[in-house]
């Protein structure tokens, strides 16, 4: 799921504006307007045409309209479209839109561009199967990228970006990320993708999801080089095929969420995919979608290394096949923490409401699990820990269904 850095910053090469010297070092910032339409009157009819004139922490004002063409950044600028700061409201007519829209991209970030900000915009039509082909990307190496209230839609991925220097931080919030499922391949389908590095320091938070093929977050990142300090939260997805893969983190936090899901074939809300460390998943709320193996909340292995220390408490998770499963391998190795499920509560799982299928030393306690069809609780481990099992269940309540081994639940 990682591009190569060498083969992308060849890419992002291509097609560079030249950055003229509108304004003097030291001077303050110009504002410089694009297009014409009933709001504003611009100076510059494309958007890289403004770019070309900008220099360092410039704003570029663009007013509504359509602007086809793939933006280059290779400095520092805030980009303001028609709809800035209105928290990411769907469009209601065109004629009130700032548009970009290219099939290789619409904003590409260059690695001299950190503190960049693009803020009111409608981002689509990016992609079919193009390496290039996202509503932002950024993965050249600029950090402290904000990108706030705009709509990304129908583009092969909404946004691929990292940021390894937590001293900038990064903000997500506020945008709409609407079936950003262009493409067949493996890379697109996903809102919001971090790849080729970390995103430390980074918040992903009051965004809308919907209708994204493969995940509407994935933290891909880069193996060994853990982000620190991401944070997911207060976001809603609906009907993305899975909401969350978190994987190379470190005390990442995913808070305050809700996903639901109306439709079929969807797989996990939130996935622990490996690798994780002291993952804390509190908060969220889960409903809908009971299809054969979906899983409210899922702690796995696929990254070839368990998680360590992941905490799950505090969810609801309502209406799904499995509500939360631990599916941790049976022989975890030196070096691995138990997860501690606490204080959950799971409702109307079509199989098991908190299944554990394997690992050794988690913990459940204070979980209420209610209208399972087959057990509110079931733990296939073996040991010599809580009721011949290899973890230990405490304090929690089930009630409508029997648990297995009886008196786990």
């Amino acid at each position: 799921m990682k591009f190569h850095h060498i083969v992308l910053a060849a890419l992002l090469g291509i097609g560079v504006v030249t950055v003229s010297t509108a304004t003097t070092a030291g001077a303050d910032p110009t504002v410089l307007i694009v297009g014409h339409s009933s709001i504003c009157t611009g100076t510059y009819p494309t958007i890289s045409s403004a770019v070309a004139a900008a220099a360092s922490g410039d704003t570029i004002q663009v007013c509504a309209g359509t602007y086809d063409e793939t933006v280059n950044v290779p400095i520092p600028l805030n980009f303001v479209g028609a709809k800035a700061n209105m928290k990411g409201t769907r469009k209601v007519t065109a004629s009130k839109e700032s548009t970009v829209s290219s099939p290789t991209g619409d904003f590409i970030i260059g690695g001299g561009a950190s503190g960049t900000t693009i803020n009111g915009f409608t981002l689509s039509g990016a992609g079919s199967d193009a390496i290039t082909a996202y509503g932002i990307l950024s993965i050249a190496g600029a950090n402290g990228l904000t990108v706030k209230d705009n709509v990304i839609e129908n583009n092969e991925e909404g946004i691929n970006f990292y940021n390894a220097d937590g001293s900038q931080p990064s903000s997500i919030t506020y945008n709409a990320f609407i079936a950003n499922s262009n493409g067949t391949t493996a890379e697109g389908g996903t809102g919001v993708f971090i790849s080729n590095g970390p995103a430390n320091n980074t918040s992903i938070s009051y965004n809308y999801f919907s209708g994204d093929r493969q995940t509407a977050i994935n933290f891909a990142g880069s193996t060994g080089d853990d982000s620190v300090g991401l944070t997911v939260a207060n976001n809603k997805s609906v009907d993305d095929a899975t909401f969350l893969v978190a994987i190379n983190s470190d005390n990442a936090l995913v808070s305050k969420n809700k996903v639901s899901f109306t439709g079929t074939g969807n797989g996990t809300a939130i996935l622990d995919y490996g690798d994780n460390q002291n993952l804390r998943i509190t908060g969220n709320t889960i409903s809908g979608g009971a299809d054969s193996g979906t899983s409210g909340i899922k702690l796995a292995d696929f990254a070839g290394s368990p998680s360590v220390g992941t905490t799950v408490s505090k969810n609801k998770v309502t209406g799904r096949y499995w509500g939360i499963r631990i599916q941790a391998p049976t022989n975890p190795g030196p070096g691995y923490t138990s997860a501690l499920v606490s204080n959950n509560t799971v409702i109307g799982s079509a199989a098991e409401g908190i299944l554990s299928e394997a690992g050794a030393n988690n913990v459940f306690t204070a979980n209420h699990i209610s209208d399972s069809s087959v057990h509110d609780c079931q733990d296939e481990t073996t040991g010599s820990a809580s009721f011949g099992t290899a973890n230990t269940w405490h304090g929690n309540f089930g009630y409508s269904s029997n648990s297995s081994p009886t008196g786990i639940c």
